[in-house]
């Protein structure tokens, strides 16, 4: 396999790759899903929204719909560490 195929973590599936570029969307990686901090479900539930948001955004420049990507990154990292009290050096 590729070296474009790896990350940190390791080789990239053929199902990983495509979620990867999915992720991207969002400016995810493939890492978020692999460290638990996200899982495939919940991204899809934001990325439903985020396009949702979008649409209403371009529809109605007052909307109050959230279409910053970075809100949604944020929210994801801020729940998992309210999840977890204490972190190992590994997941540092």
């Amino acid at each position: 396999m590729s070296d474009q195929f790896t990350n940190s973590i390791g080789p990239l599936t053929p199902d990983e790759i495509k979620l990867d570029a999915e992720l991207e969307v969002l400016g995810y990686s493939i890492e978020w899903i692999r460290w638990g901090i996200l899982t495939a479900d919940e991204f899809r539930k934001q990325l439903k929204e985020y396009l949702e948001a979008i649409q209403a955004r371009s529809t109605d420049e007052d909307s109050e719909a959230d279409d910053n990507p970075e809100h949604y990154r944020y929210k994801s990292l801020n729940e998992w560490f309210s999840l977890h009290s204490e972190l190992s050096d590994l997941e540092l």
